[in-house]
């Protein structure tokens, strides 16, 4: 979740492309050659409408030096980034949308180590068939739903790839995955209805270990996962390694959809929308026996080191003896399982020159967490609510700032819950009462563009107010030209001893990037 926080300070509206004039993809209807090199006269019955194709190609390139060099850390990195956009009108009703991309990161450690991941998923496809007042959408679709610009928490129909978030380098739409789904919205005056159908399951993905954003420096009191990268190839771990442990997979059929509703009220100035949402935790339920995890510890590490398996280490001894009583119990050793969620959300966003006020509020009946000390996973009600402002002065500046509170209810006072609480012993371990906890921060970037915008000062920053984590990026961009822009900036992140922050504070970096748009 600190990496979804901080992340989503680089979300920038994505302006619709331009189109070409000329070539391949001029938006202009070609002329019809005729006999002898003559033109044509165009017949009074022939079709006023011509179908267009619009696109637009980017190639990126982007390196980032760490601040620190500390032992054990990446301290480079390289990445090679492409993506294709592109827009066909096929008739007055129907179009089709067509957006691929790939993104190449090369890490070097500060031992000299490398290692490399290739990014080519699903990409967003999808036909839209709008006859009237119905509107119809098929495919591989991203959604954006919600007025905050930032955390968004009725923007929930997407899972994320964290793996595809170098800190500062993407915004958070980057880490969308397009799920395959079907989306009518009918247009009522000033009231519009949505209902989307996402008939097959997707995981959210991360990393599990080897990269310094991997979830094990969370994790790295509860168990030595290291062992894993011994006895499996990186390659194959950074694929599917958060899947590891996952051993009941929703199908893929229909039956384990997410069915989602929506119906926005547009008044002047004003949009009031409500959501609901039938679909599945995006934060998986594992429950892994430690003795299990121990054992498996051992044999990979034995096995790596071309060293006999010690069964009569009174460690190993003492495990399987635990083990064989859990069984014996029936207990199972090893459970990784999604489970289903419902949430209800509302949201609006008033203008009111010169600012717009927003409000976005989503509740969860149940989301799983998972405990400090024992990272036992627990499900809790959950509410997180998003109130913000933007402001904009003419065409060169703007300031974007909201406010958040994660708040869990009917926890038990025997434990505290990651994320949301800072690290410490519980309250009580023999209470029986039941807790609430909220997590306030605040989030906001400021905009600042200079030489009728082809610079352009940006300065975004988060902070959580209990727990202590905090994030500054600074960037500077620079627009040479409708094909050539430069980035440099730096992302710098801290906590609280023990905090998140501090835990992913070698995440720090320099990074200097290149976009070229033939």
């Amino acid at each position: 979740m600190l990496k979804l926080l901080l992340l989503g300070l680089t979300v920038s509206s994505t302006a619709a492309f331009e189109p070409e004039t000329g070539g391949l993809f001029s938006e202009e209807p070609l002329a019809e050659p005729g006999l002898f090199g003559q033109e044509l006269e165009p017949s009074p019955e022939a079709p006023s409408f011509q179908p267009r194709l619009r696109s637009k190609i980017e190639l990126e390139a982007l390196s980032a030096v760490d601040l620190g060099f500390e032992a054990g850390e990446q301290v480079f990195e390289f990445q090679l980034a492409g993506r294709l956009e592109m827009d066909a009108e096929i008739q007055p009703s129907l179009n089709l949308y067509l957006h691929p991309k790939f993104r190449h990161v090369t890490a070097v450690g500060e031992d000299g180590t490398d290692r490399q991941f290739l990014y080519v998923l699903t990409p967003e496809a999808y036909a839209t068939w709008n006859p009237g007042i119905l509107q119809l959408r098929a495919g591989a679709l991203v959604f954006a739903w919600g007025s905050s610009d930032f955390l968004a928490p009725n923007d929930v129909l997407n899972p994320y790839d964290l793996r595809r978030l170098p800190l500062g380098s993407s915004s958070l739409a980057e880490a969308k995955i397009p799920v395959l789904a079907a989306e009518a919205s009918i247009r009522l005056s000033k009231l519009t209805v949505r209902g989307v159908v996402q008939p097959f399951f997707n995981p959210t993905r991360f990393f599990l270990t080897g990269w310094d954003t991997a979830l094990t420096r969370a994790l790295a009191s509860a168990a030595d996962l290291s062992a894993i990268e011994d006895a499996i190839a990186a390659p194959a771990l950074d694929q599917s390694g958060d899947l590891l442990f996952i051993n009941e997979m929703p199908a893929h059929h229909p039956g384990n959809g997410t069915f989602a509703g929506r119906a926005t009220l547009e008044l002047p100035n004003l949009d009031l929308s409500v959501t609901a949402v039938y679909g599945w935790d995006p934060v998986p339920s594992l429950r892994v026996d430690p003795d299990l995890v121990f054992l498996g510890s051992k044999l990979a590490s034995s096995v790596a080191n071309g060293e006999d398996f010690d069964i009569f280490d009174p460690e190993v001894l003492a495990a399987v003896d635990r083990i064989r009583t859990a069984t014996a119990q029936g207990r199972t050793l090893a459970r990784g399982n999604y489970e289903r969620r419902s949430m209800l959300g509302f949201d609006l966003s008033w203008a009111v020159d010169p600012v717009i006020l927003k409000l976005d509020v989503s509740y969860t009946f149940a989301r799983t967490l998972y405990t400090q000390a024992s990272y036992r996973p627990v499900r809790q009600p959950w509410l997180t609510a998003v109130v913000g402002v933007e402001y904009l002065y003419g065409e060169d500046f703007q300031l974007i700032v909201e406010a958040f509170a994660l708040t869990v209810f009917d926890i038990q006072s025997s434990y505290r819950l990651m994320l949301v609480e800072p690290m410490s012993a519980p309250p009580s371990q023999f209470d029986g009462s039941l807790r609430t906890v909220a997590l306030g921060g605040v989030i906001g970037v400021a905009r600042y563009s200079l030489l009728d915008g082809e610079v352009q000062l940006e300065l975004g920053a988060a902070s959580t107010f209990d727990r202590g984590d905090f994030a500054v990026l600074p960037a500077v961009r620079w627009n040479a030209s409708d094909q050539h822009r430069v980035a440099l900036g730096a992302v710098i992140l801290g906590g609280k001893a023990g905090s998140y922050g501090e835990i992913y504070g070698n995440n720090d970096q320099l990074y200097l990037s290149y976009i070229f748009s033939p």
